[in-house]
Order: C-alpha cells, then structure tokens, then sequence
C-alpha cells in the first residue's frame, strides 16, 4: 500500500494523500508562504493585521491546480494556529477587559471578531455583514466534532453558529455590564449613557420570545426509551454508500448513545440564559423610567451634577496615562463597613498579595535559575567538544612523538652499528700495509745509508796507479757521514710518522669505543623515552575516554535538565504565566478594596482631595512587582493620617413634627394634618425634607453636616401584639464638605448667583432605608452594637437630605386604622457638624435674615413644608 508523501509546489509543501482515491481531500498544505506580509500588517496596526483583508490573502495552489490560487486555510495543518490568531486571541483579551472592568476596551476587541455597525461595501471583494472572522460565516468541519464529541471547541469547529451566539451574547452581556457600572454612579449623564447601551443591547436582542410552556411529560425508564422505534436513524442508515463509509472514522473520538438520539421523549431544555438577558433588560429600563436605583429602590439626582474637580481629572489621566500601567480606580462607591473596620482587611489583603508578588518573583528566578542550568550545560556540551577534540590531538601528539623517536633510535642504532663495526675492525689492511710500507722503507733507508758509508770508505782509496800518485776523494767520508745523518734522520722520521699512526689508531679506537657506548646509551634513553611515551599515549587515550564519557553524561544530564525533570523551565514559566495571572487580578480586588478603605477614610474624615492609593504603582513590563508594598505604604500613610485627623465633632439632634410642619403650611398650600392623612390612605406615601435652612435657623455657620442616626415616633393607638409596617428612605442628600459660603448658598437655594456646587457631595451612600416595627423612637436596628464594624443606616449621609415614608400595603384595614389613630410623625435626626468659623456664621445670619425678609412666612417650618408637599 501506497504511504502519503511530501511534495512541493510553487514553494509550499504538501501532503499528498492521493494514494487513497476515497479520500475527499487529496493535498493538505504543511507550511505558509505570506508569514512576511503579517509581520509586516501587524507592524502598522493590530487592525491592520487581523482586518478581514488579511483573511483572504491567497497562496500558490495545491500540486493537481497549481495555477489557481487558494485563500488562507483555516482547516490545514496551520488552521489552528490561524484559528487562534484571528479568534481566539480577540476573544480572549475581550473577555480578560470585560472582567477588568474595562468595557470600552473589550468592546473594540469584540469589534474584531463581530462589529454590528460595520458597513458592507458592495465594491470591496466579500465584505461582511457584522462577522469578522472568516471561518464564523463557513460550513465548519464535521471531523472535528467527530475526533471530540464531548469537546466544545471541537464542536464549534464543526459548527461555527456556536462561536458566533458565543460572542454575540458577549458582546451584548458587556454592554449591560457597561451599562450597569455606569447606573451606579447616579447622575443623569450616566443615567442617560446607561440607558442609550441598555437600548443598544436591547435592539441586537430583539423582542423576547412570547410562549408559555407546557410539561406533557410522563415518568419513563430508559429502559423503555431505549427500545423505541428510531427512525430518524433508520433513514440516515439508508443514505450511507461505501464512499462514506470510507470516510467515516473506525471509531468515534468519545462515548455516544446513538439509541437514545432519536428518542422523541428527549427534547432540548430552554435556554435559560438567553431568556435572562431580557429579563435583565426589562428590569433596567423600568428602573431607569420609573426614577429607581438599580436594584429597585427611589432615587432623587440634582438637576445639575457636581462640578469636575480638575484634580480628579489629572488623577483618572494619569491612571490610563501608559501602556504599561493599569488603572486603580473607578467610581467613588462607598462601602457598608467603616474604616476601621475595612483596614484590617485591606491590609490583609495586600499582605495576600505582597505575596503574591514574592511568589511570581521566585517563579521568575527560578525559571531563570533553571535556563541558567540548561545554558552552562550546553556550553558545558559545547565545550565538552572542544575538549574531545584536543584530547584527541593529544593522543595523535603522543603517537607522534612516540614514532619519532623510534625514528631516532633507529638513528643511534645505526651509529651504534657503525662504531661498534669499527672497533671491532680496528686498524684496516691497508692501513697495515703501509705500516709495514714505513717500516721497510725504513728498512731500505737503513741499507742505503751503510751502502753510503761503504762507498765513502771507498772512495778514500787512490783509483790513479802508474808514475803519478792520487785520485783519492777525501771528502766523501764527510759526504758519506752527512748521508748517514741524512739517512739516519729519515729513518727517525718514518719511525715517528708510524708512532704517530699507531697512537692515532689507539686514540681512534677509543673515540669508537666511545661514541658507540654513547650510541648504547642514548638507546637505552630512548627506549625509556619510548616506554614513558606508551604510557602517556595510554593516558593519553584514557583521558580521551574520560573526556566522552564526560561529554555523554553532560548530554544526559542537559536531557534531564531540559526535557526529564519534572522541574524545568517550561513548568516555571507555566507557573509564572498562572501565578501573574492570579497576581494582577489580586491586584485589581486588593485595589478595589484599599480604594474602599480610602473612600471610607474620605466618607468618615470628609476630605475628598486626599488621595492615598497612586495610580502608576503597577507596570506590566515589570510584572507589577512592588504594587503590593506600594498599597501597603499607601494604607500606612492613610491609617496615620486618620488617627491624627479623626477628631470628635459636635454632635446636634434634630427634632421634626411633621404635624406641625404640614398645619403651618396650611395657610399657603390648603393642606391641614387631614389632608395629608388623607393622602397617606390613597398611595401611603409621604415625602419631606430636611433643608439646610432649617439647619441653619439653629446653628449658622457649621459644615461637614453628617447624619449619625436617624429614628422615628409614630404617636398612635394600636391594637395590642400589633407592630408598626413603615419604611423610611433616603432619597437624596447633600453634604457640604469645606466652609464654602457659595456651596450654602447652593444648598439653600440652587437658582443663587453666588451657588457653587463644587466643595458639596451629593448621594452618599444612596438609597439608604429602614424597616420600622415599633414606631417608638424606632432606628430601623433591632440591637445598636457599635462592635458590628458596619455603619448605621443613614450614617455617614448628607444632613440636609429629602426622605420619603411609605407604608406598604396601605389599602389594608390595619394600615388604614393606623392612619386614623396617628397624632403626629415625628422624625428624629442626630447629626455631627465642624465650626465652619465666625466668618461663615456671619455670612449664612445675613443670608437668612435676607431669605426672611423676601419671603412671605419665614418659618423655617413653612420653607420645608411648602417643598415637601408640592412634591406629594
């Protein structure tokens, strides 16, 4: 049988899979030829590279249509990874953005896979409608479900409508989520922001379904399901040839229960989530319409908002300033505990996550500490060569040198052969024979001089005989003596020239002698040289052994340290990756609760301008390191600050009669304590307010004015085992926080030129209420236990606040016998105030005395009544 191959074409590689004619797909392409053009789109812009352009960059085309180009494939062998760049990726950081609470963000990633108000272009090559990923508007791959039936994303490969009700719900779920951070800041810019994304989400919902469901179920065994008839699969069954057959896996990825799919008795259940994003919907913008807070309760706005503090500006700039920084702070939202009950938390919480730091920190160094081990130990490897390579030429060295001086010796051996032949021949024969030559010339010599001397004595006698006498010859006995020296001399001469060649043989042959015990001698040294040399070439080539068995356990030893070990480098990077995950999501819940601290250090000391929690104490590049300490600094300074500034203010009661409030106003409004009874029993309702006149009437020229307990008496005759069923809320309230004459000029009348709202908070703590059950100075609080850590209700609000008494169920007998037996309802409001100075008191006596004169009652009764009714 055939295998599939690997073959090229036009640069791309491919598996060829034409050895099985069953097979639909016959090329499936191994590599990717435009990796340089997303490098090059995702350095202009990040919208550049994952624009839908970019999604249909075509590559060379498979081996049997090479002509033809082919688009992106996002079901090759690369799909996944594109998969992951074009979708998952987007998605990912939309849904890391929503839960950072960064909603504008996550909506212009979701823009990246679906953007409801993009524009199709009919002149651009398949623009799409709202979709912006390629493979969410495909057909999908059944294979994928197939190899994992139980998997999710295998099944949303298969069928990519699931990835797409996935973002759509995401995309509509953020906008609520948007929508709802800024219900909760409750002023009528948010207000009005909030209710144009909450329309938003409502108008990609639709209109939500209208059915009421019917349960005809009957109890069965499944058993009894199981036998019965399928055919729905009988008819698929009979669709079925061998080609798909062919195609079909031997073997499913997972478990499955086909007897059981066709079962009529099994039927989808409803989606209960999608039914609860309408539900979520409708319940907003009833709220919204209807003056509520965003869980249900009443909610009175100023017309205008405060004034920007350009502080806060700076602040909410330099919070978002770098990408590198994360953004500490959102909307001032006061929390149910007091100070010094959240700071012990808050500091626990930064402890949390001081360790936290600490651990990624360890995770860092040892992650790094453990690429430290892989790196010196291929070096170790790499050197380990190096090593082996000189070892080796160590032992070539070795070898050398020992055949060198084999060389060498064979050298000496023939000098040492050469003497010792020399000495062993001595004189040669023809150096003999001239020895002997000397010795008979010598000889001859000798014969020639006595022959000479013969002759001298000869010529001595007379050779001339007859009458003369003569022919002597005197002088050749002189000649002949001369001759004998003469011959004598050359005798001594020969006689020492073979002294001379005797001695010169002796010393010649001990010269031989000589040099061959030299010769011997330096054999001997080398062959001990030679004998040592052995031995360093055997550890020569020990060490060598040394030296790769050095370089085989480095290897094994880079093996543990790289891929063994449980501990590697891949395992502290996960552990980092997961532990910076859990670390700056701590971050942002320990921020958000140290910001809590610090809004309570704000709602209890009443300085709003005081920041403790910096915004640029968290840096991404360096893993947000030292935030903790930076936080646990910031508590510090504001625990110190809070025990230095937190001093007792004047505490002040209030004491109002409504009864009272409401008769005096007769006069103008036409209203005795009838009406408003009257009032009561058809929508048992009762609004009223506590104005900053009436404040003033009896201390002028205080501020900072804070509820701290608000009770309330029912003066009424009621049957006995018979409870009150009242409940008062807070539906506004302003507290002024420095000695600002323009902020009480606002708080008495808004319409004053001199009013000036930016030293005033309003709503603190909105939407405050009590239950009362006694109607006898009645808080609401059934035990006053200041060990709670929680403030009281209405602690902490604005003095100068407009509340509403409701009775529920008021139409009922006892709530109208209530209305009949009550005299009076008085309202009981003790508070804490700063001395604003001798100034302001000054300033706010001339605005009142000026506030009397204008008006017709000045009664700081009448002024109250007068609003508080006009409002019924």
């Amino acid at each position: 049988m055939n295998r599939p191959a690997i073959v090229e074409c036009n640069g791309g590689q491919f598996l060829d899979l034409t050895c099985d004619q069953n097979l639909n797909v016959k090329y499936v392409r191994l590599n990717t030829l435009f990796a340089g053009q997303l490098i090059q789109r995702a350095s202009f812009s990040l919208a550049r590279l994952l624009h839908w352009d970019t999604q249909h960059i075509e590559e060379p085309g498979t081996p049997d249509a090479p002509e033809t180009p082919v688009l992106m494939d996002f079901d090759g062998a690369n799909g996944r990874y594109f998969w992951e760049l074009f979708f998952h990726m987007p998605h990912l950081v939309a849904h890391q953005l929503t839960n950072e609470l960064n909603y504008a963000d996550a909506q212009d990633w979701l823009h990246y896979l679906f953007n409801p108000s993009a524009l199709v272009i009919p002149a651009e090559r398949d623009t799409p409608s709202y979709w912006q990923v390629r493979p969410l508007i495909g057909q999908g791959d059944d294979a994928y479900e197939v190899d994992g039936p139980t998997d999710p994303d295998a099944i949303a490969y298969s069928r990519p409508e699931h990835y797409c009700k996935k973002v759509y719900l995401d995309y509509v779920h953020n906008l609520i989520a948007w929508a709802d951070s800024l219900y909760r800041r409750l002023t009528r810019d948010s207000l009005t922001e909030a209710k144009l994304l909450y329309v938003r989400a409502l108008s990609l919902m639709g209109n939500a379904p209208s059915f009421r469901g019917v349960s005809r179920w009957t109890p069965a065994s499944l058993e009894a399901l199981n036998q019965s008839d399928v055919t729905a699969l009988t008819a698929f069954e009979a669709t079925l040839d061998d080609a798909t057959l062919s195609n079909l896996p031997a073997q499913p990825g997972g478990p499955v229960m086909l007897d059981l799919l066709d079962v009529p008795d099994f039927r989808l259940p409803l989606n209960q989530q999608l039914l609860d994003v309408w539900d979520t919907l409708a319940s907003r913008l009833h709220n919204l319409r209807h003056n509520l807070t965003l869980d249900g309760k009443p909610m009175s706005l100023p017309l205008f908002d405060a004034l920007a503090n350009p502080r806060d500006l700076l602040r909410a700039q330099a919070a978002g300033a770098g990408p590198g920084q994360r953004n500490p702070g959102a909307h001032l939202v006061i929390p149910p505990y007091r100070f010094i009950a959240i700071l012990p938390r808050a500091q626990n919480a930064v402890e949390t996550l001081c360790r936290f730091g600490d651990q990624v920190r360890q995770y860092m160094e040892a992650g790094d500490r453990c690429a430290q081990e892989e790196l010196q130990q291929r070096h170790v490897i790499e050197l380990a060569d190096f090593a082996e390579q000189l070892q080796q030429q160590y032992v070539e060295q070795a070898q050398a040198t020992e055949a060198a001086l084999h060389a060498n010796k064979a050298s000496i051996a023939l000098r040492y052969d050469y003497y010792r032949e020399q000495v062993e021949r001595d004189v040669s024969a023809e150096e003999i024979a001239a020895l002997a030559a000397n010795n008979r010339s010598q000889e001859l010599q000798a014969g020639v001089s006595a022959l000479s001397m013969a002759g001298a004595v000869a010529s001595t006698a007379p050779n001339v005989f007859g009458l003369a006498n003569g022919g002597m010859d005197f002088g050749a006995p002189l000649q002949a003596a001369a001759h004998g020296l003469a011959t004598e001399s050359a005798m001594a001469q020969i006689m020492a020239m073979n002294l001379e060649a005797s001695d010169r043989y002796r010393r010649r042959r001990e010269e031989w002698e000589h040099q061959r015990d030299l010769a011997q001698k330096e054999m001997e040294a080398i062959d001990a040289q030679i004998a040592a040399q052995v031995v360093q070439i055997q550890a020569a080539q020990t060490a060598l052994k040394q030296q790769r068995r050095a370089k085989t356990q480095a290897q094994e030893l880079y093996t543990f340290l790289s891929q063994t070990r449980g501990s590697k480098v891949s395992l502290y990077r996960w552990l980092q990756g997961q532990m910076a995950t859990l670390y700056f999501q701590a971050y942002d819940a320990v921020t958000a609760l140290c910001l809590s601290a610090q809004a309570c250090w704000q709602y209890e000391v009443g300085d709003y301008d005081t920041q403790f929690i910096q915004p640029d104490v968290w840096f991404d590049n360096y893993h947000g390191l030292g935030a903790g300490e930076a936080l646990k600094l910031a508590l510090l300074k504001m625990e110190s600050a809070f025990v230095h500034r937190n001093e007792r203010r004047l505490e002040l009661i209030k004491t109002v009669s409504l009864r009272q409030l409401f008769e005096a106003q007769a006069a103008i409004k036409k209203t005795a304590w009838s009406g408003v009874i009257e009032q009561l029993k058809k929508d048992g309702q009762l609004p009223f307010e506590l104005t900053a006149r009436m404040l003033d009437e009896d201390y002028p020229g205080l501020y900072l004015r804070q509820l701290l307990r608000v009770s309330v008496t029912l003066p009424a005759v009621i049957g006995p085992y018979q409870n009150i069923r009242a409940r008062l809320l807070q539906t506004s309230s302003q507290t002024v926080i420095k000695p600002s004459f323009a902020a009480v000029c606002y708080t008495h009348n808004p319409n004053d030129d001199r009013a000036d709202t930016t030293d005033i908070r309003f709503n603190l703590r909105p939407t405050g209420q009590i239950a009362l059950s006694t109607g006898l100075d009645d808080s609401g609080v059934v035990q006053m236990s200041f060990d709670d850590g929680r403030y009281f209700p209405f602690e902490g609000t604005g003095a100068v606040s407009s509340w509403l008494l409701e009775f529920p169920r008021h139409g009922q007998d006892d709530q109208q016998a209530l209305f009949e037996a009550m005299t009076d309802i008085v309202i009981q409001f003790q508070y804490t105030a700063v001395d604003g100075g001798r100034q302001l008191a000054q300033d706010v006596e001339e605005l009142l005395n000026a506030a009397s004169e204008s008006s017709a009652n000045p009664s700081p009764l009448t002024h109250l009544g007068a609003t508080s009714y006009a409002r019924v």
